[in-house]
C-alpha cells in the first residue's frame, strides 16, 4: 500500500464532476491512475484556492489501484450534510469553477496538490477526463453521459461542430474562413428563447449569431463564416444556397489558437449569462498538426466529423473534390481499413498539391472550400488512387 510521502505525480486525480445537477446532488469523482492502492485518508477536497481544507476525506480511506471514489454534496461536502468531516460546506457552481484535492497528515497540508478547472454546463452534463488517442494526453471536457465509479464515457460531440478551417489562405488574408456543420438528425436553432440570447463564438473571433432572426441549421447543413465576404467571394465559389456570414471582430491566427463556439447557459452571481462550450478546436500551424494549410493552399479539414475534434489526429489538409467523395463513401460504408489506405493516398495527394510550382484552380464542392490542381494532373493522380482502391477492395472482399 502506498502512503505519504510518495512520488509527486498525477496519481490520484479529480476524474469527473457533475456541477449542474438539477434536483440531484452535485458530486466529485476521484480516480487512482496507478495500479497500486493509495491511502488518501485525511486529504482534503475544496472549491477554493484560499481554503483548501473544506472537506476532509475520512481517515483510513483507501482508493484501490485503478479505482474510483465518489463524494456527494448531500451526504459529504454540502451544507445539508451530516458528515463530521465537513469543515466548511460547499457546492459546485453551474457556471464553472475549480475543484482542489490536497494531501494532508494530521490536518497539515502536504506536497500533493491537484486541481481541475471546468466551465459552465447545462443541467445533467458531466465534465471528465478524455484520453486523446493521438498523444495519450487528457482533456477535461463535457462527456456524453455520467459514469459514476467507472471509466468515463466518450466526449459529447455536437450538435454543431467546426468542420473546416482556412486560417491562412494562399491569396487574400481576409478571405480566411471556417465552416460549421450540424451533425445531428434534428434542426438546431442557434438561439436560446428562454434567455433571449443567441449562440456566439467565445474564442478565436468575435461573432454572435442573429437574435432577431435566429439561424436554424437543418441536419447536415454547413454554414461558412469569413472575415470578408468580398475577399471570400473573389477567392472561392460556393454552391447555390450556401449561407456565408461575415464576422465582425478579430481574425484567425496564422500561428494557431483556440476557435470555440458557445451556447447560452446558466447565469452567474451577477446575473450574467455564461456560455457553455459546444465545440472547440485548438489548431496549430506546427507539427504534429499538418502545416500545409499555413498559406500553402489547402484548408484544415476534419476527418471524422462526428468524432472529437480537439485533436490533431482528426484533422488533415484536403484540397480536392475526389478525395472528399472517397472519404465520405468509405465513412458511410464503415470500411475503416480501406479508409486508412485512402487517407494515406490523400496525404500523398495533399503533399503534391501544396507544391509551390503546382498550377492552382479555385473550386468549392458541397463539403470543402479549397483550391485544386490542374485537371490533367488531377486525372492521373485520381486513376492512381482508383487503382489503390480497387486493389484494397479485392483484398478485403
Amino acid at each position: 500500500m502506498t502512503n505519504y510521502p510518495f512520488t509527486i505525480d498525477q496519481t490520484v486525480v479529480v476524474n469527473e464532476v457533475l456541477a449542474n445537477s438539477g434536483a440531484d446532488p452535485d458530486w466529485i469523482e476521484l480516480h487512482n491512475r496507478t495500479s497500486e492502492p493509495i491511502n488518501i485518508g485525511g486529504w482534503f477536497l475544496s472549491d477554493s484556492s484560499t481554503d483548501l481544507a473544506k472537506y476532509r476525506i475520512p481517515v483510513g480511506t483507501i482508493i484501490p489501484g485503478n479505482g474510483y471514489l465518489i463524494f456527494y454534496e448531500d451526504t459529504n461536502f454540502g451544507p445539508g450534510s451530516a458528515d463530521p468531516n465537513r469543515v466548511t460546506s460547499f457546492g459546485l457552481s453551474d457556471d464553472g469553477e475549480t475543484v482542489y484535492l490536497t494531501s494532508a497528515v494530521d490536518d497539515q497540508l502536504t506536497e500533493y496538490r491537484f486541481k481541475e478547472d471546468f466551465g459552465a454546463s447545462l443541467e445533467g452534463q458531466p465534465f471528465g477526463y478524455y484520453r486523446k488517442p493521438s498523444t495519450g494526453g487528457y482533456n477535461f471536457i463535457t462527456l456524453s453521459a455520467p459514469t459514476q465509479a467507472a471509466a468515463n464515457a466518450g466526449p459529447k460531440v455536437g450538435p454543431i461542430v467546426i468542420s473546416e478551417i482556412m486560417y491562412n489562405p494562399a491569396g487574400a488574408g481576409a478571405a480566411e474562413y471556417f465552416e460549421i456543420l450540424n451533425i445531428s438528425d434534428s434542426n438546431v436553432t442557434l438561439f436560446d428563447a428562454t434567455q433571449n440570447k443567441a449562440w456566439k463564438f467565445t474564442g478565436g473571433i468575435e461573432y454572435e449569431f442573429p437574435a432577431l432572426s435566429p439561424l436554424t441549421m437543418t441536419p447536415g447543413q454547413r454554414v461558412v463564416l469569413t472575415r470578408s465576404i468580398p475577399d471570400f467571394n473573389a477567392s472561392y465559389t460556393v454552391p447555390s444556397g450556401t449561407l456565408v456570414i461575415e464576422w465582425i471582430t478579430g481574425k484567425l491566427s496564422n500561428g494557431g489558437e483556440s476557435l470555440q463556439l458557445g451556447q447560452p447557459g446558466p447565469v452567474n452571481a451577477l446575473n450574467e449569462t455564461q456560455f457553455v462550450r459546444v465545440d472547440r478546436v485548438k489548431y496549430d500551424n506546427n507539427s504534429p498538426w499538418v502545416s500545409s494549410p499555413d498559406g500553402g493552399g489547402p484548408s484544415l479539414s476534419k476527418i471524422a466529423e462526428k468524432e472529437y475534434g480537439n485533436d490533431y489526429i482528426n484533422w488533415t489538409a484536403l484540397a480536392g473534390i475526389r478525395a472528399t467523395f472517397l472519404q465520405e463513401f468509405l465513412t458511410m460504408t464503415g470500411h475503416l481499413r480501406i479508409q486508412s489506405l485512402i487517407l494515406y493516398w490523400m496525404m500523398i495527394r495533399t503533399a503534391l498539391t501544396t507544391s509551390p510550382s503546382m498550377p492552382w484552380e479555385l473550386t468549392r464542392d458541397q463539403r470543402h472550400l479549397s483550391r485544386r490542381m490542374n485537371p490533367s494532373f488531377e486525372v492521373s493522380l485520381f486513376f492512381a488512387g482508383a487503382f489503390l482502391v480497387g486493389a484494397s477492395l479485392r483484398f478485403f472482399f
